[in-house]
Formats: C-alpha cells, structure tokens, sequence
C-alpha cells in the first residue's frame, strides 16, 4: 500500500468471524445480536452532513486471527499457545468485540441494501471501496470510532 492518502475519523464495524471485505467486493453483514451496528446506524442516519443522505458509509475491519500479529504478520507456529489463542478467538463476538480484538486493516463499505427472507436474521448489504489502517480506536462504546489513514490506490 502506498503513502497516497488522506486521515480522516471512521465508524467502524467489526466484521463476523472469518470475514473480510476487500474494494469492489459485496458482504452480507448480519444485524442481528449487534447493538453497536444499530447505534452506529441510528447515529448515521440522525446526523446531518454534508454528504450524500441516501448514502450510509463506516469501516469494516475483521476480527483479529489467532495466528496472525495486528499488522498481518503470521506469528510463529509451536506448542500450546496456539491451542489456547485459537479458543480465546473462538470465544469473541464481533458484537462484543475490544478494540484489541480488532485487525490494523480495513475496508470503507457503502451499505447498498437490507436483505431478509421470512423467519431469519437481516443482513446488511455492504460493497467495499476504500483500504484504511487504523491509526487510532478513538472509543469503543456505542460504536467504534477511528483516526484512519485512507489509502488513495489509483495510482
């Protein structure tokens, strides 16, 4: 990733175990059992800006791996701890999710949708757009907020 780029202050939603969103690719983000994604989108849609209305944006970052250091290192492989790193991952809710559960890296996601069938949970529909580094968690409750540094990748 380059040095282009510009700081700016993020939402940020923490992704479900496993998943990780990338620019131009759509994610399905369950809403339910997620209290800081109802507050963060309450507070989205209530604040008066100058951006868009009909457009709802916040950073996606994934849950940190057990085998993997915050900025994307894999971490040596041997004895018991990875037993035990791989249960305390196991353990996290991304609704529940600590600033230190929480990957270096992320995607700016559009919500482009609210999907739901008859007698199951609702997701949001979420496009990627934009790489991040979270540069600092800000605060945690209601919602995470960040200082990230965008990264321009068009050149």
């Amino acid at each position: 990733m380059g040095t282009n780029g510009r700081s700016t202050k993020l939402p940020l939603v923490p992704l479900p175990k496993g998943s990780v969103l990338l620019p131009g690719v759509t994610l399905r983000i369950p809403v339910s059992n997620r209290p800081d994604l109802a507050n963060l989108l309450s507070s989205l849609v209530d604040k008066p800006s100058k951006r868009d209305a009909s457009t709802i944006t916040f950073g996606c970052v994934p849950l940190n791996s057990p085998f993997l250091s915050r900025d994307g290192q894999q971490l040596l492989e041997g004895d018991d701890s990875d037993s035990e790193r791989k249960e305390e991952y196991d353990s996290i809710d991304a609704g529940q999710a600590r600033k230190e559960d929480l990957f270096q890296y992320g995607t700016i996601g559009k919500v482009i949708g609210v999907q739901r069938r008859a007698y199951s949970e609702p997701f949001l529909l979420v496009q990627g757009s934009q790489r991040f580094t979270i540069k600092k968690v800000l605060r945690d409750r209601p919602y995470f907020e960040a200082e990230v540094f965008i990264h321009d990748e068009s050149s």
